[in-house]
């Protein structure tokens, strides 16, 4: 071999090497492991947003993979088809959920894969559920939006407040606001005087009342130690009060109003004198009558006490000869 030939043959292998570091070097970049073992998943997505090639497979902060391809859906153009890598080793379950995440604040994106511990091992090339986390400035919106709702009403409700105090300190306004302050002084003022004679007319009246009220107060305060004596024997009669066999009393006067009961009853049913008194008629016309009979003897006395008090008295004819 002539130096010539040499010379081609080391430009060639130079170049081949060249061509194998970029290969290399572009794969690495794009998250790919060419020496290593690996699953890939498929994961379907309505919105990419802003997904790229080589963006990290996530689970609990530690990268596991990465995003190989992304490309539309040939079958429905309006979903986005995902092609992630992930390591061997890492089994994932057939629940597992992929999901698109903010990874920093500048924007850039990356899948977090979720999953419940379940005996199902998903196998390479096998579909992963997709679903896509609200963005840092979606976030935001949702958090600033309530404040931009209220803003928006305190500002109309701020228009309508200047508008009003220009129309309320306006040439018309003003001129019409300071007449009506100018008569509510001369009210005040008709008022003070009013008042002020008033006072003048009163004062003797006022200066009466109040000595009165200076007597009441003297005297209350001259009375303030009956009134202690008072509260001190109502508080002892209070305490005798309490300290009384009331119930012992109560019960005495319903034995005794039972037994006034019991007489009662008795009388009603004509049991005793009363009761025969009471329920027969016989008994009381005789009593009655009675009654009549020593009544006119009585009046006999004292119109003829002769009959009754001579020596041995009188007798019938005497006594009727007297009468008449």
């Amino acid at each position: 071999m002539n130096f010539k030939n040499h010379k081609e043959v080391l430009i060639g292998a130079f170049a081949v090497i060249i061509l194998a570091c970029l290969f290399f070097g572009f794969s690495y970049l794009q998250g790919r492991r060419l020496f290593s073992s690996s699953n890939q998943f498929v994961v379907i997505y309505s919105n990419a947003q802003g997904l790229k090639t080589s963006n990290p497979v996530m689970k609990n902060g530690l990268q596991i993979g990465s995003v190989i391809d992304i490309k539309l859906n040939p079958k429905n153009p309006e979903q986005i088809i995902a092609l992630i890598d992930v390591q061997r080793s890492v089994d994932v379950p057939k629940n597992t959920e992929a999901t698109i995440i903010s990874a920093d604040l500048l924007g850039a994106k990356a899948i977090e894969l979720n999953w419940t511990p379940s005996s199902s091992v998903a196998e390479s090339g096998d579909t992963l559920l997709g679903k896509i986390e609200n963005s840092l400035s979606d976030k935001v919106s949702k958090e600033i939006l309530p404040v931009k709702l209220k803003t928006e009403k305190m500002l109309g409700s701020l228009d309508t407040l200047i508008l009003n105090m220009q129309h309320l300190f306006s040439d018309e306004a003003m001129s019409g606001g300071m007449g009506s302050v100018q008569k509510t002084l001369i009210n005040l003022e008709k008022s003070s005087e009013t008042l002020k004679d008033l006072l003048l007319a009163e004062s003797g009246a006022l200066k009466k009342t109040i000595s009165n009220l200076e007597s009441v107060t003297t005297n209350l305060q001259k009375s303030n130690q009956n009134i202690t004596s008072i509260t001190a024997n109502t508080a002892a009669a209070t305490e005798k009060l309490a300290k009384s066999d009331i119930d012992g009393t109560v019960k005495e006067l319903k034995a005794a109003s039972h037994a006034l009961n019991q007489m009662l009853g008795q009388i009603n049913s004509g049991q005793g004198s009363l009761g025969a008194l009471v329920k027969n008629k016989d008994l009381y016309d005789n009593l009655n009558k009675t009654i009549s009979d020593l009544n006119r003897v009585v009046a006999d006395l004292y119109k003829n006490p002769k009959i009754y008090l001579g020596p041995l008295g009188k007798s019938g004819k005497k006594a009727d000869r007297m009468r008449k």
